[in-house]
């Protein structure tokens, strides 16, 4: 799961840079309007991918398994840019 993780954020970066200028590229975000009309820097698009792989028995039931992978995703989001978290349950 890491692999294939790694080349789809690797894929994203790579396609999303082709609908960004080359300033906003290299500042790392772009400027534009918010739904409120207001203008913001909005940070380039990136991608998070969360998941896990391995003995699910030691997730106790649907809601622990929505709090897991919740938890798992928070972390993947704190990491600037593009990210990932795999996580073996054993």
């Amino acid at each position: 799961l890491t692999d294939i993780s790694i080349e789809i954020c690797t894929s994203f970066d790579e396609m999303i840079a082709a609908f960004f200028n080359a300033e906003d590229r290299q500042n790392g975000y772009y400027i534009g309007k918010d739904r409120f009309d207001a203008i913001q820097k909005f940070p380039l698009k990136s991608i998070t991918i969360a998941g896990c792989y391995g003995s699910l028995s030691t997730l106790q039931n649907v809601e622990h398994v929505g709090q897991f992978m919740g938890n798992t995703k928070r972390e993947a989001k704190s990491m600037i840019g593009s990210s990932h978290k795999i996580v073996l349950l054993d």
